[in-house]
């Protein structure tokens, strides 16, 4: 019975440890919101959201 015990308080020391790092980690590299994702698009790209319309231009017109 002290064995199962020791041994779980040991995992959850070293869960609490994990998540020490993990947060020191977001604190210390924030995450890049104008780097694009492999969809093309960027963290500040939403212009639904902000409100502002831009024409597209003529190359960025696609017909069919």
């Amino acid at each position: 019975m002290i064995q199962s015990c020791t041994s779980l308080t040991c995992f959850f020391y070293l869960a609490d440890l994990i998540f020490l790092i993990y947060l020191y980690q977001r604190w210390a590299y924030p995450v890049d919101k104008t780097r694009v994702n492999e969809f093309g698009f960027g963290g500040e790209d939403d212009q639904a959201s902000s409100g502002e319309v831009t024409p597209a231009k003529e190359e960025e017109k696609k017909t069919n």
